[in-house]
């Protein structure tokens, strides 16, 4: 993921990018007020095409994250009736931790993009994009709901660049923020002492926030964070499932922070 990821992007900054018109059903949902929109990047002159996915909520509200914790409800996306497509990727970025007592949920307040690479199966023909989508906002209350999407974007023979269009430049600023394997000196270890799991990342800057991505049978308090020049520690209680066992168990690890996107398959010790 994360070389492809790189790739593209390099790849994207340095083609010239043409425009094209775009057609796109926007919807104002009923639910708690949000607005889902589906919106383009680029146009079919590049490859892959890229799109986002927006949802713009009221302040106070957030929606879930693909392991979505405690309480939480993971979106669900369905792209079955798409057209002109090979292959579609949607892109999770790092999510925020909400952290109540008894229950810890992940997800994205206020607005959040989903970054979506699309791989046309013709060039000359229009991508046409349909989706069905059911999810959760929250507040003092959660309101699941479901929308459907559709967007067209037409090919062109348009000359004219439009290098750094605002929906473009808010969807990569999205991509940016996909978590990528840890690269040297970045390093995470993971050991379980009794009841307690402790973390270590190394080598980074700031105190990123720990995102634990698991299946049910475990359950992680909230970590007590310290730091010790480059390495951030993280001790949190543990519950383990009856029948389950974590040690020796690889459990993937998400670190968000404002210059960090990081994701981890981390064996526990």
């Amino acid at each position: 993921m994360a070389a492809y990821v790189w790739h593209f992007l390099a790849a994207f900054f340095a083609l010239f990018i043409f425009a094209a018109p775009v057609a796109a059903d926007e919807v104002v949902l009923k639910g708690a007020g949000e607005k889902v929109t589906l919106i383009a990047g680029n146009t079919l002159s590049a490859e892959p095409v890229l799109i986002g996915l927006r949802m713009k909520m009221k302040p106070g509200w957030h929606t879930y994250w693909r392991a979505p914790g405690d309480s939480g409800i993971a979106p669900t996306f369905d792209w079955s009736a798409s057209k002109n497509v090979t292959t579609l990727e949607l892109l999770w970025p790092v999510p925020e931790r909400f952290d109540a007592e008894g229950d810890i949920t992940f997800g994205y307040a206020g607005e959040v993009i989903w970054p979506v690479l699309v791989r046309v199966t013709d060039p000359a023909k229009p991508l046409v994009l349909h989706l069905n989508m059911s999810y959760g906002v929250c507040n003092n209350i959660c309101v699941p709901n479901a929308v459907r999407l559709a967007l067209t974007v037409f090919p062109t023979a348009s000359e004219q660049a439009i290098i750094g269009n605002a929906e473009g430049g808010a969807i990569r600023a999205s991509l940016l923020r996909v978590p990528v394997a840890p690269e040297p000196p970045v390093k995470v270890t993971a050991k379980l002492n009794g009841e307690e799991l402790q973390v270590v990342l190394a080598g980074v800057s700031g105190t990123p926030v720990f995102i634990p991505e698991v299946t049910r049978g475990f359950w992680f308090g909230p970590p007590q964070v310290s730091r010790s020049g480059a390495d951030v520690t993280y001790k949190m209680p543990v519950e383990i499932g009856k029948g389950q066992k974590l040690k020796d168990t690889t459990v993937t690890m998400v670190f968000a922070g404002p210059e960090t996107a990081i994701e981890a398959k981390v064996k526990v010790e």
